[in-house]
């Protein structure tokens, strides 16, 4: 092999010699069909960096076009691996491939009792060893490839690390060569709720109700997926209960994907129709996202496509996106639509780039902790404009999109993606506005028990910021908690008409789909001055 280069059109075969290391990589030494020692970094395997089990000395692997390049430490060459799917682990065991890459000297005896590796796998499923269950599975199946067992099994190790499509494929082998019929079809129905193929799996869920009246859980996935397929159809979803999931401490706001009354056009985001004003047009659940609190330590990573720096969230983002692609590589269309690049980890990386975190792009940089970093399919089609025409609100890992002017049939509907820049923030009424609502801010915060002057000098303020905002302007400042504010400031005053006047406007601004979902929303129940 030469250094620095890509071997194209080349493969690898070699044998892992020695224990791995974790760093950001998982770093292994490994020899070739000729004994000659390297060694091979594996980025981007496993979410979680320290997680070394699923590598052991004695694995044999084929490595695609491997790429030799010096360690950027050391100056000694390794090879890197960027993209799992450049590695196919082989069985010992499978004379036919090892035959192929003539890699018979570390070839192993395997017993041809399918029943003894079926025993093995689930060994490895109770322990929750479930990569390691389906590699087993796999053998059994050359062993037997009639036993309907070994499928359902299989597909069931596949639902626990969500291979969505290979769970579906092998409960249908199952269900095809006269397995349990009710296991069957309650893992294609999960498998087809993981794919997010809504309609079908209520057809699943509704076969196993119908035939297996006693199945409890079949009828809760049932509702489930009932549920999924209305929000998708009519875009009406529970807010306030989205809004509780993602305030818990491991959030898993389970909703489908919503698309309003939009298109994708070579101009993207593109309105189908007049829309008005405050109308959902999208909702959307993240395809991968990355979360620094799941790896405590401080990483920092090298984005190879632009040559920085990038935080832990971003780094297990791309990890993650990477791992579903591999689990389920019939997504890899809807992704890889989003942008034209070269090789796999390279455009996930560079589509990476589009990410976003569930925070307010307006607050304070200083105040920003970019602990998260979730990677959308749908909103990324959205083009930038520091004063858009549409809103985004976050979830977790749920973005979801409001027009907030009227459009016209045919316009482009825009996200703000970054901070206005210096010279748009110079325009007179923007430095108007917040300097009105810097100044309520202040004011609010000297209010005492003995005197009402300064609230109504923030009254005054905030009323002032309030009537000089235009519709594109409203979400920068942030003003439907400024109307609440006014709202709280005239019930303090004892002015009930002002307050609730203040309180219907502050409704209106906020997007919210009903009262109780407002009140959640701005802590109405505690709500306290700016």
């Amino acid at each position: 092999m030469k250094v620095p280069m890509v071997h194209k059109g080349q493969y690898l075969v070699c044998q892992i010699i020695a224990p791995p290391i974790a760093t950001i990589a998982i770093n292994i030494l490994i020899q070739d069909l000729n004994d000659d020692v390297e060694e091979v970094a594996l980025y981007n395997f496993h979410y979680k960096f320290d997680d070394i089990d699923w590598v052991n000395p004695g694995d044999i692997l084929i490595i695609k076009e491997p790429s030799l390049q010096y360690d950027t430490k050391s100056e000694m060459p390794l090879i890197r691996v960027d993209s799992p799917s450049d590695v196919i682990f082989v069985d010992p065991c499978d004379e036919k491939i090892l035959s192929k890459i003539g890699a018979m000297k570390w070839s192993e005896t395997m017993s041809k009792d399918a029943e003894f590796w079926r025993e093995k796998a689930n060994e490895c499923f109770k322990k929750r060893e479930y990569k390691k269950a389906i590699f087993l599975y796999d053998r059994a199946i050359r062993c037997n490839e009639d036993n309907p067992v070994l499928y359902s099994n299989k597909a069931e190790a596949c639902l626990q690390i969500s291979a969505f499509y290979e769970a579906d494929k092998a409960a249908k082998l199952a269900l095809e060569k006269g397995g349990d019929r009710k296991k069957a079809l309650s893992r294609m129905g999960r498998a087809a709720y993981g794919m997010r193929q809504w309609e079908n799996a209520v057809k699943r869920f509704t076969e196993v109700v119908s035939e297996f009246s006693d199945n409890s859980e079949a009828n809760k996935q049932l509702k489930r997926a009932t549920a999924r397929m209305n929000e998708e159809k009519t875009g009406i979803f529970d807010f306030k209960a989205m809004y509780s999931e993602s305030k818990e401490v491991n959030p898993n706001v389970d909703v489908s994907d919503y698309k309003g009354p939009i298109e994708i056009a070579n101009i993207p985001g593109k309105a189908s129709k007049d829309i008005q004003k405050g109308t959902l047009i999208a909702v959307s659940k993240a395809f991968a996202s990355g979360y620094s609190k799941d790896f405590p330590s401080i990483v920092m990573s090298l984005n190879m496509i632009r040559n920085d720096m990038e935080s832990t969230a971003s780094t297990l983002r791309q990890i993650q996106t990477i791992q579903k692609l591999k689990n389920n590589p019939q997504r890899a269309k809807e992704l890889y639509d989003l942008y034209d690049g070269v090789i796999d980890a390279a455009r996930i990386q560079q589509i990476g780039d589009n990410s976003f975190s569930s925070y307010d792009v307006r607050v304070k940089e200083d105040a920003i902790k970019v602990d998260n970093s979730h990677l959308f399919i749908l909103p990324s089609y959205f083009n930038h404009s520091c004063i858009a025409n549409a809103h985004r609100t976050f979830y977790d890992d749920v973005m979801v999109i409001h027009v907030i002017v009227d459009i016209k049939k045919g316009d482009e509907i825009y996200l703000s993606y970054i901070r206005e820049t210096y010279v748009e923030r110079k325009n007179f009424k923007l430095v108007l506005i917040e300097m009105l609502t810097t100044l309520a801010s202040m004011h609010s915060k000297l209010v005492s028990a003995d005197s009402f002057s300064d609230i109504f000098d923030s009254i005054k303020y905030l009323e002032d910021a309030v009537a000089e905002t235009e519709d594109e302007l409203i979400y920068v400042f942030n003003i439907p908690y400024f109307a609440c504010n006014l709202a709280n400031y005239y019930q303090v005053l004892g002015n009930r008409r002002k307050s609730n006047e203040w309180l219907d406007k502050a409704f209106k601004l906020s997007l919210c789909t009903d009262f109780k979902h407002f009140a959640t929303v701005y802590d109405l129940y505690n709500f306290s001055f700016v």
